[in-house]
C-alpha cells in the first residue's frame, strides 16, 4: 500500500522507527560548513561571496533538519540511517553546485519549446499531477540525434526536470507551512492535505523509441531520483508497446518493493482510459488535448516565458 498522508506515516512509526528518524537528524544537525570543501563544489556566483555561499547552506540544511524531508530519505533508504545521511548530504552540496530553484524556462529551451512535459491538476488525493507525453519526446530525441545535439538536449531536459520538481517542491514547502501554521480556519488551497508526493502519467501512445534514445532518457531520470527521493506517489503508464514495456519491466527490476509498486500500466481506447484512470484522476482534472480528460488547457511554452 502506497502512504499518502506523509504525517500519518510518520504517527504511524515503531519506536525503533521513530529513534532513527531522530538519529538521522542530530547527524544532519552536526553536518556544519567546511569552506575549503564546500566553496569548491559551490556554483560559481556562490564561490565569489563566502557569506551567500554560507547563507545558501544554512538555509538547506534547515530544510532538510525538517523531520518530514528526512523522512523520504530514510523511507527511500529502508530506515538505514549511514545511506540515508549520505544522500542528504549529497543532496545539501548538490544543491549548492546546481541551485535548481534559479533555473529559468529560458534554461530549458531546447526540450520546453516541445511540450512533452507539463504540469496540470490534481489527482484523487490532492497530489500534483505531471504528464510526459513520449511521442513529442521522442520526435525531440530524434531531432536532437540528427542534429548531433543529443548532449545539449539532455541537459535541457534535465533541467526541466528539475525546474518542475522545484516548483511543484516550492507549492509543497509552503503548503505544509500553511497547514502547521493553520488548525482553525480552512481556506482553499491549490493542493489536498498533507501533499508531499507527485503523480506522474506517461502517454506512450503512437510512440516508437530507440535504445540510444532510452539509454539518454535512463541517465536523466536515475539522476532526478538521486536528489528528489519519493517524491513520486505513483507512475502511470499509458499504452506502452511490447518493446516499452520490455524496457519499463527492466527498469522495475532495478527497482525497490515500494517503488515498483507505484507503478500503474492501463491500455485501451481513450474512453476506456477514461473509465480507468477515474478513481485516480477525475477527467476534468486531465487535459482534453490527450483525449481522454476535459479539461480546458493546452501547454504552451511562450505562456511559461511570460509568467517569468
Amino acid at each position: 500500500m502506497i502512504e499518502y498522508d506523509i504525517r500519518r506515516a510518520m504517527n504511524n512509526l515503531s519506536e525503533k522507527e521513530k529513534k532513527k528518524l531522530q538519529e538521522l537528524k542530530d547527524r544532519i544537525n552536526k553536518y556544519k560548513w567546511e569552506s575549503q570543501h564546500h566553496l569548491k563544489i559551490c556554483k560559481e556566483n556562490l564561490k565569489k561571496c563566502e557569506k551567500k555561499a554560507k547563507d545558501k547552506f544554512s538555509k538547506e540544511k534547515k530544510y532538510y533538519l525538517n523531520k518530514l524531508q528526512l523522512y523520504r530519505y530514510l523511507y527511500g533508504e529502508d530506515f538505514n540511517v549511514d545511506r540515508a545521511e549520505a544522500e542528504v548530504k549529497k543532496t545539501i552540496e548538490w544543491r549548492l553546485s546546481i541551485e535548481p530553484e534559479q533555473i529559468s524556462i529560458k534554461e530549458c529551451e531546447d526540450a520546453a519549446k516541445h511540450g512533452f512535459l507539463y504540469h496540470y491538476g490534481v489527482d484523487t488525493h490532492g497530489q500534483p499531477v505531471c504528464y510526459i507525453i513520449m511521442k513529442k519526446l521522442s520526435e525531440a530525441l530524434g531531432e536532437a540525434q540528427n542534429n548531433g545535439k543529443m548532449a545539449e538536449f539532455k541537459e535541457a531536459l534535465y533541467k526541466l526536470l528539475m525546474r518542475t520538481c522545484e516548483q511543484l517542491q516550492q507549492n509543497m514547502i509552503e503548503k505544509e507551512e500553511e497547514e502547521t501554521q493553520q488548525t482553525e480556519k480552512k481556506k482553499k488551497k491549490k493542493f489536498g492535505s498533507h501533499v508531499h508526493r507527485i503523480t506522474w502519467i506517461i502517454d506512450m501512445g503512437y510512440c516508437s523509441i530507440s535504445m540510444a534514445q532510452a539509454r539518454a532518457l535512463k541517465d536523466v531520470f536515475y539522476a532526478m531520483g538521486e536528489y528528489y527521493p519519493e517524491r513520486m506517489a505513483r507512475c502511470i503508464i499509458i499504452n506502452a508497446s511490447f518493446w516499452i514495456n520490455m524496457i519499463i519491466s527492466f527498469a522495475k527490476s532495478l527497482c525497490s518493493t515500494t517503488t515498483k509498486a507505484k507503478f500503474k500500466q492501463i491500455k485501451g481506447s481513450n474512453q476506456q482510459i477514461k473509465e480507468k484512470l477515474k478513481k485516480i484522476i477525475d477527467p476534468s482534472e486531465i487535459p482534453e488535448s490527450l483525449g481522454y480528460g476535459t479539461a480546458n488547457y493546452e501547454y504552451s511554452y511562450e505562456e511559461e516565458i511570460k509568467k517569468e
